[in-house]
């Protein structure tokens, strides 16, 4: 039989397992929470080796992610029925982290600091709540929520079984308080949250939860007034009901009081770098859960299982973020851009552009209009939004076209993790001139990183492994890549449609092993 490793990451609220094991030419994986019989998945490969590799791949993200190798696996327990949420009452319901991740706005002071806990009535109350047993199982309360209830008990059946107990009338009292819509009352009438992943890596948090969070950033904002004066920054009056291990959340924003969007849409709200629009209604987030649950596609782990599945839920999530965005009438976009392009100074291109993007937020060229002005302004964080937009919008077809530029910004603002996944989707997605992804102006250990990563993905690029070559400080790994830049431009049947190209390659690494 083959032997299961398995790791653990406990740490703040997090308290999950990750198994792997590799039997011939197939990978298992099992995930989930500690004490749950958690989610397995298998996967065949064309070879033992190749398994081996991917084994060998998947066990050193996890580490890198923290999570750590234990000696055996741990029999799993029965899950509980509803975990009381008495710790989360004074903390978010995410992974605890020093004060720069629990900041209300883009920016927070270096020190350390304890978050404020929040009003003891509330917690008191939300205590109460979140201690009463659960004797009752998820149910169906309206069509839409039946809906994705069939669509996770058919598709994603251990999911089904993280889900926790209806709320009481006491959660759902709280809820429509702060102003939730009629279908988010409806999803937690049905279950109180979720002990597992229910949106990729997010989970959504129980009634408690949602209060003790919110009076956390609100107490935060309390304390920190000119926070609130920052783009994206935290208001009083969002509602967190979704969060990840990182502390980043999901939030309702009953009055659209961002970007003066419509009242009830979605934020995404990232502590480094605020909050933008991710849907434009509960309702329009709900659909995308169901669509998902239909094709087995809810947690992070499905989503990352193949190629095919993350381009399946990039085109979800994508048509999803795009529902009911308002687009500029065809002349009037024409006309924008032009006056955009007359001027010349990027100050005033910003100045028209991004009012105009944020009131039509499904217009790409307004976004790229952005991307260019403010690139030029060397506001990386507005970069890295207004590319993120832009890329989003563009056609699948003529994607990646502003990978590049959201990966030099994400590396600018010390995100590198994720700009090396930008990098990773563009080199999938590419055919051709693959190197143009790789951020020019990087720092050279980001930029071999890339290639490292490019090289991976793409091993017979001769280009690539050029770049990476010229540019690595580490002697053996140079002599590798130039001397495998040599041997695919001496493969005939390789090169035999761009030989005038790949030859120059060959005769410069050829060079660069001579002089050093």
């Amino acid at each position: 039989m083959a032997k299961t490793r398995r790791f653990e990451l406990v740490e703040g609220s997090s308290s999950k397992f990750w198994e792997i094991a590799v039997e011939g030419d197939s990978v298992s994986v099992s995930y989930g929470r500690i004490g749950a019989a958690g989610t397995t998945k298998d996967k065949s490969f064309a070879s033992t080796d190749e398994a081996k590799r991917e084994a060998a791949k998947l066990v050193a993200e996890k580490t890198k992610k923290g999570y750590a190798e234990v000696s055996s696996p741990a029999k799993p327990k029965p899950a509980a029925a509803a975990k009381p949420a008495a710790a989360a009452a004074t903390k978010p319901a995410a992974k605890a982290k020093p004060a720069a991740k629990t900041k209300p706005a883009a920016e927070a002071p270096k020190k350390s600091s304890v978050a404020p806990a929040a009003k003891p009535a509330a917690l008191a109350e939300a205590k109460a709540r979140a201690a009463a047993p659960a004797a009752e199982a998820p149910r169906a309360t309206s069509p839409a929520i039946d809906a994705l209830l069939t669509a996770i008990r058919k598709k994603q059946r251990p999911l089904a079984a993280q889900l926790r107990a209806p709320a009481s009338a006491g959660g759902l009292k709280a809820l429509r308080g702060l102003k939730a819509p009629a279908s988010m009352l409806d999803l937690y009438a049905s279950f109180d949250g979720s002990e597992a992943e229910l949106f990729g890596a997010y989970r959504l948090l129980p009634v408690a939860d949602i209060e003790a969070t919110r009076a956390q950033m609100n107490g935060l904002l309390a304390e920190n007034p000119k926070w609130g004066t920052r783009a994206g920054a935290w208001r009083a009056e969002w509602l967190p009901f979704m969060a990840d291990d990182d502390g980043q959340l999901y939030c309702l924003d009953p009055a659209g009081s961002l970007d003066d969007g419509p009242p009830g849409q979605i934020l995404a709200y990232d502590h480094e770098t605020g909050a933008q629009r991710e849907f434009t209604a509960f309702d329009v987030l709900l659909d995308l859960l169901t669509a998902l649950a239909k094709k087995g596609l809810l947690d992070q782990e499905s989503q990352e299982a193949s190629d095919e599945a993350r381009a399946q839920y990039e085109t979800l999530h994508a048509t999803a973020r795009n529902v009911g965005l308002a687009k500029m009438p065809p002349k009037d976009l024409k006309a924008a851009i032009r006056s955009i392009q007359s001027l010349t100074r990027p100050g005033e291109q910003l100045a028209i552009a991004l009012p105009l993007a944020r009131k039509y937020p499904a217009e790409c060229d307004l976004w790229g209009a952005v991307v260019d002005a403010s690139s030029a302004q060397e506001d990386w964080a507005l970069v890295a939004q207004a590319a993120a937009n832009a890329e989003r919008l563009t056609p699948s077809r003529d994607r990646p076209r502003y990978a590049s530029t959201l990966a030099e910004a994400l590396h600018r603002l010390g995100r590198d993790d994720e700009a090396l996944a930008v990098v990773t989707t563009a080199i999938k997605a590419k055919k051709h001139y693959l190197a143009s992804e790789i951020p020019s102006d990087a720092a050279p250990a980001f930029r071999v990183r890339c290639l490292e990563r490019a090289t991976e993905l793409r091993p017979k690029d001769y280009e690539l492994w050029f770049l990476l070559g010229s540019e690595t400080t580490d002697r053996e790994q140079r002599k590798a890549a130039l001397e495998r830049v040599i041997a695919l431009c001496s493969d005939k049947a390789l090169i035999r449609f761009n030989e005038s190209r790949a030859l120059p390659f060959k005769a410069q690494a050829a060079a660069l092993l001579k002089a050093k």
